[in-house]
């Protein structure tokens, strides 16, 4: 079966695929945490698809592998899920520079994917959460384009919400060639796309954001990130220098490349991996570019691009279950 071909039952995300690595006694826990089992799994993710069924604006789709992680990461709520789903196929539409022309054999992705790094660690940690490691490789900001680095994150996080199942994400910044310029065109309006988009519509549920061999003006990066996360995920920001040993008393070496001291195999070995993981899925995406909500037919408002996100506008403080 293709990548990109949806499955008749709904399944959790058992998975021996070296690049995601998830066992039948790991996803017991994770279910069990939640106070769910595999029944009452099938049970929400066939209400989902009636509801989806009855909702004139959203995409007449079956894709149950996701309907299921989007129940499962905001805790296993029907109502909250659905928050998530119409978010999901509506910023489709609305930021359509994260979401259309995913073409890995595009010259601006091709470009994209020698300059950015960004996956997921193979294992799950000791919490069955994952590690997600962010890196950009050229210290030139005048070959960063943020739309790109985001529309490549959504693609792997677009992998991740079919076959990937855990309690939470341990993101790790990489910022050894990160220059004061690069982050200077991290905008408003930029951060509201992502919130809408990562927190909103992916539901990703961040455990912890380390900033490793942090330059002197990381200070500067984690107070404005902390002016908009809630107290919660404010505290779960971690800024490290050039030594490895406080990321160690975080994250295990087991879950961790070689490069930040672990032992889970190199981070250029599995980013050419995951390029291989995504081009496997290069006739999905094309596919999903007219998978989205019809805002014309959506009861009550529209949804529209100017009154989410505005042209600058203040920051809003972003809220975590």
């Amino acid at each position: 079966m293709k990548p990109s071909q949806s499955v008749s039952e709904p399944r959790h995300s058992v998975s021996s695929d070296p690049l995601i690595i998830t066992s039948a006694e790991d996803v017991a826990f994770m279910m069990k945490s939640l106070g769910v089992d595999e029944k009452r799994m099938k049970e929400a993710v066939a209400d989902l698809q009636e509801w989806i069924d009855r909702s004139p604006h959203l995409p007449k789709v079956s894709d149950p592998r996701l309907l299921c992680t989007l129940w499962f990461r905001r805790k296993c709520s029907i109502e909250r899920a659905k928050e998530s789903i119409d978010t999901y196929y509506s910023v489709r539409g609305l930021v359509p520079e994260f979401f259309e022309n995913r073409n890995l054999s595009s010259p601006d992705l091709k470009q994209a994917v020698k300059n950015i790094q960004f996956f997921t660690m193979p294992r799950l940690s000791v919490n069955y959460t994952r590690v997600c490691i962010v890196r950009y490789i050229s210290s030139d900001a005048s070959l960063l384009d943020l739309n790109l680095f985001f529309k490549l994150m959504f693609m792997v996080g677009d992998i991740r919400l079919r076959e990937c199942m855990c309690l939470g994400e341990d993101i790790i910044v990489d910022m050894s060639n990160i220059t004061f310029s690069h982050v200077t065109k991290l905008t408003p309006v930029l951060v509201k796309k992502i919130q809408m988009c990562g927190m909103k519509g992916y539901s990703a549920r961040m455990k912890s954001l380390h900033f490793i061999n942090a330059p002197s003006f990381a200070d500067t990066v984690v107070t404005l990130l902390k002016s908009i996360f809630s107290d919660k995920l404010a505290s779960r920001i971690f800024v490290h220098n050039k030594r490895y040993d406080t990321l160690l008393e975080h994250i295990s070496p087991e879950v961790l490349p070689k490069e930040f001291g672990g032992k889970a195999g190199s981070i250029s070995d599995l980013w050419a991996a995951w390029q291989k993981k995504l081009l496997s899925y290069q006739d999905w995406y094309h596919d999903q570019e007219a998978v989205k909500v019809n805002e014309a037919k959506r009861p009550g408002k529209a949804l529209n691009q100017g009154e989410l996100f505005g042209v600058e506008g203040s920051f809003r403080k972003l809220t975590v279950d």
